[in-house]
């Protein structure tokens, strides 16, 4: 895989790893926060961000020739003990997958969770999974801003700012 999707792959477990910081501190303020209806999101935290780690998983999958039929949810893992648990082997997959030389030209044939079968380019879904992550991880900045306890930076500088530091 080139070095700008190595460096894409990385920055997205950077900030994933810094968005989770942020809902730990967020929850341990007000426990209530984690399940509660959030007025800025279409989920609360917990589910939003399942989702965002089960989407990543869901594209490993997919990645290796393994459409899921189902997408990980809250009801999985209720806790965010139990999120950092499969985050972390989701994270050293998408570490390692990274690392491999693979084609970002490659032509990938997959399924959606309702069964549709699409065919695009490895590198372009690579891209999906950062943007994709990027989207919801800015939904949990908003929803603990909102709570107090804002994440602070994560757009990419502020990574590379950090790795050259």
């Amino acid at each position: 895989m080139s070095r700008l999707f190595t460096e894409a792959i990385a920055y997205t477990l950077w900030a994933d790893d810094h968005i989770a910081r942020t809902v730990r501190q967020t929850i341990k303020a007000d426990p209530a926060l984690l399940t509660a209806p959030q007025p800025l999101a279409l989920a609360p935290i917990l589910n939003t961000i399942v989702h965002l780690m089960a989407a990543q998983q869901a594209w490993l999958l997919r990645l290796d020739g393994h459409s899921p039929s189902r997408l990980v949810s809250a009801a999985d893992l209720p806790d965010l003990d139990s999120l950092d648990v499969e985050w972390a082997r989701v994270h050293a997959a998408w570490l390692n997958f990274g690392a491999a030389d693979i084609d970002p030209d490659q032509m990938v044939t997959y399924k959606t969770t309702s069964g549709v079968e699409y065919t695009h380019p490895l590198g372009l879904l690579v891209w999906h999974m950062v943007n994709h992550s990027t989207e919801h991880r800015a939904q949990l900045a908003a929803m603990c801003t909102a709570a107090g306890h804002s994440p602070g930076d994560m757009d990419l500088l502020y990574y590379l700012r950090h790795q050259s530091s």
